[in-house]
């Protein structure tokens, strides 16, 4: 009876692990010679690193853990594309370069629950919403200009060489046996974890489209691994993963060749690639090179990066390129998303030069949105449907709806945004209706929400009846997709009182003049500088002093004629006037004062604010102080000051 009731138990062990194989195949991209396959068909994709789905860098000067909203907008943003593919950076070492922030691995053979169980729901939600990731496994170790290690980002081989080795040299990380068990103790550690939200193995789990061994590793022209280094870590990762992809972490950079014909020939590996920063000239070189290269081996060609190019057709070039090669995919750098606080974390490159993408972009660009993202977002959303072999599709509904955090007023409204939103309207109703009121009124249409984490998106801009000034209300707010579609409602937030009426002589009647200025009228901006001279206004023409300043004391002069940069905290203006139509006004707010009122050195802490005093004829800008909000004066959204009118 024992004997039969052991070979029972070993049927169903043999039957369960044929059934996942099974499930894992089904739902697993996988490769039959240079391509990529996916239930039979072709698999291509164009689509976005997301360096801050495992650790962010994007809310302080540490790396901690995104949170469900953080990771969940991420890939909702993600599964917009065809074929949704995203990068991560590598999972986090400990490194004695930054030792506040969060890591994966916390020691040698130690890992961290919390980073592992927040990868957990990252590879859960992503295997929900159907999109594929990348995962590297480590990070390459960066130098500065002295040639001392720096930590950009985060897992760099160096960290855990010295974590296991004790110095953070070549040497160490790659041909020293201890280190190199120690780094198997952690892919086993890996590949072996069983996922705490849906119960699957990481080894087999088909989220998973590709293991790299690591990013950017050798650099363009720095030592790569060995030959023996990148077969030993493959043929690891294969004997606990058969059917999980392996990609070659060391970058082709300026010469295929440094990667050795053992490598490129070796069962273990499967995709091999290169990263594109030099212009579409230099790269569509590298790229035909690097395909002729591998050709004799029959194996995955890739871009896992590409961009920071200054002018479109530089992408365009080299999506056509990608889109004619045998090349499976690419994927541009990089992707940020909407913040838990309200509005989206930004990220900039080379001092300002380039900013993150924003899905789905907007001609209207605060700092920290970059002037790429409106024509860039829908060519990579035109060319994933193109390599994929799918006619273009709408842009993808909003799927879920924002939620309103907490504020005192209606005068600064922040809510968490939704995935592919284009716009949001923004209504009140009082609240002596309560939160089911069917009294309520549209006061925000076409808000955007595209402010740096944390900022105010919306002002309302209409203040509460002159008989009741204490009247409060309640707000709500949904998503609008591109093509229109809207999303739920948000639950209605409240009771809290709208703006108060403006002071003094300024009337509804006079914003609404105003507002109608603001449609029609160009505007002369001038520097600082020129600020206290002397300046005699046209009629129809108004002086804006750029001279507001954010919270970390960068002055804004001329950022709108998209021509200065900043490095380390100052605007360099190429010009010091600049003529432009209202209607690429930033989304500025402005206080509006009556002609008796007096008001000056102001600093904002939400963003760039102008105090507007009105003399009939012309508008007078100085600086304005905070106590301009509690002094009763009314915050104006230009944008929405417009749609009142």
């Amino acid at each position: 009876m024992r004997l039969v009731l052991l070979l029972l138990a070993a049927c169903l062990v043999l039957a369960s692990s044929e059934s996942i194989q099974h499930d894992e195949l089904r739902h697993r991209v996988i490769r039959s010679g240079n391509g990529l396959y996916f239930k039979g068909k072709p698999f291509r994709f164009v689509s976005y690193n997301v360096p801050s789905l495992l650790l962010t860098g994007d809310k302080g000067d540490n790396f901690v853990l995104p949170d469900t909203f953080d990771i969940e907008d991420l890939i909702d943003t993600l599964a917009g594309q065809v074929n949704p593919v995203g990068r991560t950076m590598p999972l986090g070492i400990k490194s004695t370069l930054n030792s506040n922030s969060v890591y994966h691995i916390s020691g040698c053979r130690e890992y961290n629950e919390d980073a592992f169980a927040t990868m957990d729901y990252v590879l859960a939600y992503a295997a929900k919403r159907k999109v594929k990731l990348v995962v590297p496994l480590v990070n390459n170790e960066w130098y500065d200009n002295e040639g001392n290690p720096k930590n950009d980002w985060f897992g760099n081989w160096g960290d855990f060489a010295y974590l296991c080795g004790g110095n953070r040299s070549w040497s160490t990380f790659y041909e020293d046996q201890g280190v190199r068990l120690a780094f198997k103790d952690f892919i086993t550690s890996f590949l072996n974890r069983i996922n705490t939200v849906n119960g699957i193995r990481y080894g087999n789990d088909p989220t998973i489209l590709a293991l790299e061994t690591g990013n950017e590793l050798g650099a363009w022209e720095d030592t790569p691994p060995s030959a023996d280094w990148t077969i030993d870590i493959a043929s690891h990762v294969k004997s606990l993963a058969p059917h999980l992809l392996v990609a070659d972490g060391t970058m082709f950079g300026e010469n295929p060749d440094r990667i050795e014909p053992s490598v490129k020939a070796s069962q273990f590996v499967d995709m091999f690639s290169n990263h594109f920063y030099f212009g579409a000239k230099v790269d569509l070189k590298r790229m035909n090179k690097d395909i002729q290269a591998l050709a004799p081996y029959n194996k995955v060609y890739w871009c896992g990066e590409f961009g920071l190019y200054t002018k479109l057709d530089n992408y365009q070039t080299v999506l056509d390129a990608t889109l004619e090669s045998v090349s499976a995919g690419i994927l541009i750098w990089s992707l940020r998303g909407h913040s838990s606080a309200g509005g989206f974390y930004t990220h900039s490159e080379n001092g300002g030069q380039w900013e993150s993408l924003h899905v789905p972009g907007w001609a209207e660009r605060p700092p920290g949105f970059g002037p790429e993202a409106e024509t860039l977002v829908p060519l990579l959303f035109e060319y994933a449907a193109k390599i994929a072999g799918k006619n273009t599709p709408g842009y993808p509904s909003p799927r879920k709806a924002p939620t309103i955090l907490d504020t005192e007023s209606g005068g600064d409204l922040r809510w968490q945004g939704v995935a592919w939103a284009d716009h949001y309207q923004v209504q009140r109703a009082p609240a002596n209706r309560g939160r089911n009121s069917k009294r309520w009124t549209t006061v925000g249409d076409n808000v955007i929400d595209n402010v740096p984490s944390g900022e105010a998106i919306f002002s309302d801009p209409v203040p509460a009846p002159d008989d009741d000034t204490n009247l409060q209300f309640f707000y709500r707010v949904h998503a609008v997709s591109r093509r229109g579609r809207k999303s739920r409602y948000s639950r209605p937030y409240g009771p809290i009182p709208a703006p108060k009426k403006v002071v003094g002589d300024l009337s509804r009647k006079l914003t609404t003049s105003i507002a109608n200025a603001f449609d029609k009228t160009k505007y002369l901006f001038h520097d600082r500088e020129a600020y206290d001279s002397t300046i005699s206004t046209e009629p129809d023409q108004y002086l804006l002093s750029v001279s507001s300043l954010y919270p970390d004391q960068w002055t804004l002069r001329n950022i709108w004629s998209q021509q200065c940069i900043y490095d380390g905290g100052t605007t360099k203006p190429q010009n010091s006037d600049v003529r432009f139509d209202c209607n690429k006004l930033p989304r500025w707010k402005l206080v509006l004062v009556s002609p008796q009122s007096t008001v000056t050195s102001f600093q904002s802490t939400v963003r760039p604010t102008l105090c507007l005093q009105w003399d009939l004829t012309a508008l007078s800008v100085a600086p304005c102080s905070t106590e301009a909000r509690t002094a009763g004066y009314q915050l104006w959204d230009l944008t929405e000051a417009r749609s009142a009118a």
